[in-house]
């Protein structure tokens, strides 16, 4: 044991071990594991492994074997707590990884500013148990608590001498030591006595082992293990067939007697051969250890002797970056030669104009002003000496000298040596210190060229051969700096102090997502690049990387930058002065809702649609984008009863690859795609409660979760919903979700049918007209008095939408309506009141329409009293001015537009 137990104890002190704890890398790790491999086999331990000191283990001897202790956390096992605590400890116990039983032999590694962590020696038993099991006698060491460590009969391990009381028990089965193992009593009777010291018994097998029969008789001897604390080795031989020969020989008087203590004297003379045989091979183990123990130190004596090398090597290492230091110092000074020449002569040229002017004071006799120059000049010589003495003294060669030196006179000298250099690239160095600098302990020439070393390395990160730079202390002051016209590129490192890199990162994907952002990181992963990536970063540096790269990183994204800029002002160009002149019409209501629209236009609120099919919800919903600071950003419509009901999740929210059957890759949700942007849900009713209630949750959190993964990504969007129902009618045959209506109806808007804003219909019709004529590449015939009347008699069930298509079947030259879609004089269905009033009312507006909409001309016609026409005017929903509006538009050319402006339905 001696020989294992010398092993921590030699490693703990490897200046490569310790160097690997202190900066653990993977080429450090894997170098270190081979050693402990190579190590390990020599000695023929069954595992050699280091750990830091938060538990984790970064080297171990089986690092290539499938189950490698590497990378696995044991800060829950005693040897790691009680080295960390005393130093060193001892343990055995199952290996959670090999499940094979050993002794942990630990190490505390310490380094300058306290524990490293530990270096960890298993010891196996297992070929100590074959030599056991081919002896065919059981034997077996126990520990302090009296349980079974190993031995033969293999069965009987982690087996206790006695029944353990209840507590003790317990304990033992917390502290994970044997597993699962019951720590049932041993097959004796008597059980063994749990004494330290304790004569030979006699006991016997109440269970079949090892060879021997149950009922068998043992002789039991044991003693301690040396260096091992509470160990004791046990030794059974069994005794039942000379016992056995005795009892039978006793009954033959003096003869059996003799016969007895014969065997019995042979026994123990066998015994004691085979003890002898047991200490011989135990002296030849000792020995074996002993020539082990003398290698280890012969190679701890090599490593010593290397360890004196390397730190004779580094003596001279810091020798040469003294002199170094002292070359770079001189190259310095060449290159402050010309500054310091314009410092002298400035003073020189003032000091001649001073004597100058003092001989010619002296020549009048005003000794005051003479006085006054002189005393100037003094001051300028003694800063000429200062000058010449800083320059005599940086230019020498000196030995170390530590003492109190001010900050303030240090910065002064650096700036002086780095000044040229700031002016020849232009940059402002900012004095942010508010007061006096404290005072440090330091060699003041070397801490000067700290600085000037510093500054050297600020200004070469800003020299970017032509590239502008605009450096942020802190990540929330290049936040506030950005703004969506922003035409360059950030570039930040990932690890800062007040917010992280791929925090600010998200930051300003909020505030424009086509801001080209490149991270920069020494602490990198490919996880954490790829997920970088994935949520729409430029570019992943690792450093270190060449210069070259960075450059041409930053000016691809500063080209890609500006164009979607120009993109941007491209598509503001595009779009009219006026949105709402898409929406077309000149009655009351529309003029309101255009009114409507204008106010809602710039705040975030959702707005909800109310109108008939066709009555053109979709083309308020593209009025309010366009009016809105999100025109810029996607407009996206879905009419949910299109979707089905399979698709219609996964195209709204998105999906990651694998999530389902098919989803091959990843696909980004209509929602997440519209960030920034407004989302028109079209016929919203139809959507299933179940997604009713997801895009409740989207409206409340401006989050989605796409499928396969329980990541959140924050969206922007302005949510349009139309319906052509009530939706807070109960008569819905699937009813809507009161709080998601509530949710939507923040604004709602009510676009009144085309029966009832008639006065649009010439206008829109004229329109429609122009614009099928000029698809079609025709000219638009003109249109008579009857397709007028045709056209303000129909009651257009399907509205704007059903009017555009008339208005291309009229320029095709194909019926205008069909007879069956134009209730009127002929529609005979419904009760006789019912008929009687569509014969009213069509007789009043056929009558409006060939008067011009003048009411003494149809009171005339009609025979009715004017009060009587107004009422039935009223009761019928009948305009006047729009007859006269129809009449204006027959008269106009069919060629022109009345609006130049597009309308879509």
């Amino acid at each position: 044991m001696a020989k294992f137990q010398a092993i921590p104890q030699v490693l703990a002190q490897d200046t490569a071990l310790i160097a690997t704890l202190q900066a653990p890398s993977l080429a450090a790790q894997d170098r270190l594991s081979q050693r402990l491999a190579v190590l390990a086999e020599d000695l023929g331990a069954a595992a050699l492994y280091v750990m830091q000191a938060d538990g984790e283990t970064v080297a171990a001897s089986n690092w290539r074997q499938p189950d490698s202790f590497v990378g696995h956390d044991y800060r829950f096992r005693p040897y790691y707590r009680d080295a960390l605590a005393f130093g060193e400890a001892a343990h055995f116990a199952l290996g959670t990884v090999s499940r094979e039983p050993g002794l942990y032999l630990s190490k505390r590694v310490d380094g300058p500013g306290g524990p490293l962590g530990v270096v960890v020696l298993k010891v196996g038993f297992q070929d100590l148990e074959a030599a056991w099991a081919r002896s065919g006698v059981p034997q077996f060491v126990t520990d302090a608590r009296q349980v079974v460590l190993l031995g033969y009969p293999q069965d009987w391990r982690y087996r206790v001498m006695r029944v353990l009381p209840a507590a003790q028990l317990a304990q033992v089965r917390e502290s994970l030591q044997f597993g699962e193992a019951p720590l049932s009593p041993l097959p004796l009777d008597p059980p063994l006595p749990d004494g330290i010291e304790y004569p030979a018994l006699i006991v016997r097998l109440t269970t079949a082992a090892a060879g021997l029969d149950r009922g068998t008789l043992l002789l039991q001897v044991s003693q301690a293990v040396p260096r091992m604390a509470g160990w004791r080795l046990h030794l059974l031989r069994p005794v039942s067939v000379p016992l056995r020969q005795a009892a039978w020989m006793a009954q033959a008087l003096v003869l059996l007697a003799l016969v007895l203590s014969a065997a019995a004297v042979w026994g123990l003379i066998r015994w004691r051969r085979r003890a002898a045989r047991s200490q011989a091979a135990r002296q030849a183990l000792e020995a074996q250890v002993a020539s082990r123990t003398r290698a280890l130190r012969d190679s701890h004596a090599r490593l010593q002797a290397e360890m004196d090398e390397h730190r004779r090597t580094e003596s001279r290492l810091h020798e040469m970056q003294d002199e170094l230091v002292q070359a770079n110092r001189l190259s310095l000074l060449g290159q402050v030669a010309a500054g310091v020449a314009h410092e002298v002569n400035q003073p020189l040229g003032a000091i001649r104009t001073y004597a100058d002017n003092t001989a010619e004071f002296l020549r009048r006799g005003q000794l005051d002003r003479v006085q006054s120059n002189l005393a100037s000049i003094i001051r300028l010589t003694e800063r000429i000496d200062g000058i010449t003495q800083e320059l005599r003294a940086f230019s020498r060669k000196r030995a170390t000298h530590v003492q109190a030196v001010s900050l303030d006179d240090v910065l002064a000298g650096a700036l002086m040596l780095i000044g040229p250099r700031l002016g020849r690239q232009g940059v402002v160095l900012q004095d942010l210190r508010a007061g006096p600098s404290p005072w440090v302990r330091a060699d003041a020439m070397r801490l000067e060229q700290v600085f000037v070393n510093l500054l050297h390395n600020a200004l070469e990160a800003l020299d970017l051969q032509g590239v502008v730079v605009r450096a942020f202390d802190r990540a929330q002051a290049a936040l506030d700096y950005l703004t969506p016209d922003f035409a360059g590129v950030l570039v930040t490192d990932v690890r800062m102090g007040d917010m992280d890199g791929l925090t600010l990162f998200r930051h300003v994907r909020r505030l424009d997502a086509d801001i080209p952002v490149i991270l920069i990181t020494g602490h990198g992963d490919i996880e954490m690049a790829v997920g970088a990536m994935r949520e729409g970063a430029y570019d992943f540096l690792s450093k270190p990387y060449p210069p070259e790269r960075l450059l041409a990183a930053i000016r691809h994204g500063v080209a890609q930058r500006r164009l979607v800029l120009e993109n941007r002002q491209l598509r503001a160009r595009a779009v009219p002065p006026d949105a709402t002149s898409m929406l077309m019409g000149n009655a009351p209501a529309i003029m309101q809702i255009r009114d409507l629209l204008r106010q809602v236009a710039q705040a975030d609120v959702d707005v909800l649609v109310q109108g008939e099919t066709g009555s053109g919800k979709e083309v308020v919903a593209q009025v309010l984008h366009q009016l809105s600071h999100r025109r810029p950003a996607p407009f996206t419509a879905i009419n949910c009863g299109a979707l089905p009901e399979a698709v219609i999740e996964s195209e709204l929210f998105g999906h990651e690859a694998g999530a389902f059957t098919g989803a091959q890759k990843r696909r980004i949700g209509r929602i997440e795609h519209t960030d920034g942007g407004t989302l028109f849900l079209d016929e919203i009713e139809s959507m299933s409660p179940a997604m009713q209630v997801r895009l409740l949750r989207v409206l409340e959190t401006r989050q989605v979760t796409p499928l396969g993964t329980n990541e959140q990504r924050p969206v922007d969007v302005r949510v349009v919903a139309a319906s052509k129902a009530d939706l807070a009618a109960p008569a819905l045959q699937s009813p809507f979700r009161q709080d998601l209506y509530y949710r939507l109806n923040v604004v709602t808007v009510r676009i009144p049918p085309l029966r009832e804003r008639r006065e649009d219909i010439p206008l829109l019709f004229t329109h429609f007209a122009a614009r099928a004529a000029a698809r079609f590449g025709c000219v638009a015939p003109s249109a008579d008095a009857d397709v007028w009347r045709r056209l303000m008699r129909h009651d257009w069930p399907g509205n704007v939408r059903e009017l555009a298509h008339a208005a291309d079947r009229f320029v095709l030259g194909v019926p205008l309506l069909s007879a069956d879609a134009a209730p009127g004089l002929d529609d005979m269905t419904g009760s006789l009141p019912d008929r009687m009033d569509r014969y009213e009312a069509a007789l009043i507006r056929d009558t409006l329409l060939e008067q011009g909409g003048d009411i003494k001309g149809t009171l005339a016609a009609l025979g009715l009293p004017r009060k009587t026409l107004y009422d039935k005017l009223r009761r019928y929903g009948i305009d006047r001015q729009a007859y006269v509006r129809s009449c204006a538009a027959e008269a106009q050319p069919s060629g022109e537009h009345l609006d130049g402006s597009v309308a879509a339905s």
